[in-house]
């Protein structure tokens, strides 16, 4: 099995690229980054924008250490811009300019753009890749064809499926695209904040570093999913986080890409993350390996008291009386300990 199994985001800084190459392009098989937020938003704020130059310049670096290079374009929420023939006008401007630079892959949620883009790549004879964003939500096997009818090379699975091997296993079976699993993710398992939020980040994705700061830009959902862990150690024990000692079961389900989510963090933090999924161990606090989302002064949860705990999933996943959180709540307190208490600590990592 190859080694380039990871797509590491990057984060746009000077020296980011070139440092996560130089010590990982063997593990990785692509790198990531969001669209020009000229023409729409993305799944994440703050990063620092990308131009058209920067992409054409980066696919180069990319390309000459042998990793291939994914941009983003999915937004979520486009306001209704995606019908019009101005905004078409850029996709189709911007595609041209994808063929020019040699970017090897684009990540779409929206339907109609993945359409558009299928449309353009036939027309052209173009040969870039089409992904599924995760953001599109894709946990079962009738949505998943439904997708995979539309064009696309690779579904980019939303997390919650990560523990359930069964779904991910009916998923294989029924599309003949390539499965790429979301590995860092620390997001509340089935959120119900999910929707609002990411299309809110869809339009806070486009503003700049200086819009950010003001006070009508505070992004509430992320802080109050912040809280909401804080206050209940065991959403992170629930939360679809891939850990790196688990990545071979996944691996012996057919599944050969993992995602590992780092736009908005530091060239170190990202290099660091990935040396723990490269050596499959990390001694550490789970909510460490997680990116942003997950914030800080997080409950020290030990990763490796949570040794056998997708097994102990598994196991149970079948039974009638079957419940997931009951499940991952029976683990906390016959595993770790009854009586857990919240350490507010800076980030290890």
């Amino acid at each position: 099995m190859s080694h380039k199994i990871f797509c590491v985001g990057l984060n746009g800084k000077p020296g980011n690229l070139e440092a996560i190459l130089e010590r990982y392009a063997s593990h990785i098989h692509e790198v990531f980054v969001a669209v020009p937020p000229y023409l729409m938003g993305s799944g994440r704020a703050g990063a620092d924008p990308l131009t058209l130059d920067k992409m054409a310049k980066q696919t180069e670096i990319a390309h000459g250490a042998g990793v291939g290079y994914n941009v983003l374009l999915n937004a979520v929420c486009l306001g209704g811009r995606q019908f019009h023939r101005n905004f078409q006008k850029q996709l189709y401007e911007f595609l041209e300019c994808v063929c020019e630079a040699n970017v090897d892959a684009l990540t779409i949620a929206d339907p109609f753009i993945l359409q558009k883009a299928v449309a353009f790549r036939k027309s052209k004879g173009a040969e870039f890749t089409i992904c599924v964003s995760s953001l599109a939500d894709l946990t079962e096997a009738v949505s998943a064809k439904r997708y995979e009818d539309m064009g696309p090379d690779r579904i980019v699975l939303h997390q919650n499926v990560n523990r359930d091997f069964q779904a991910i296993r009916q998923i294989q079976e029924a599309v003949s695209c390539e499965l790429e699993l979301y590995a860092n993710t620390g997001s509340l398992y089935k959120c119900p904040y999910r929707q609002a939020h990411r299309a809110y980040i869809s339009h806070l994705s486009i503003l700049t570093s200086e819009q950010l700061k003001e006070p009508e830009n505070y992004n509430w959902f992320k802080a109050n999913c912040i809280s909401i862990r804080k206050k209940n150690p065991l959403e992170i024990i629930m939360a679809p986080t891939i850990r790196p000692e688990d990545l071979h079961y996944y691996e012996e389900l057919g599944v050969r890409l993992f995602k590992i989510s780092s736009r908005t963090m530091t060239t170190e933090w990202v290099t660091r993350v990935l040396s723990t999924y490269v050596n499959r161990s990390f001694n550490g606090s789970l909510p460490d390996l997680c990116d942003t989302n997950l914030g800080r002064d997080m409950p020290w949860i030990d990763n490796k008291m949570l040794d056998g705990l997708l097994e102990f999933i598994q196991s149970r996943c079948n039974d009638v009386d079957y419940d997931y959180e009951a499940c991952c709540r029976k683990f906390f307190h016959e595993r770790i300990h009854p009586d857990i208490q919240i350490a507010h600590r800076r980030h290890q990592l």
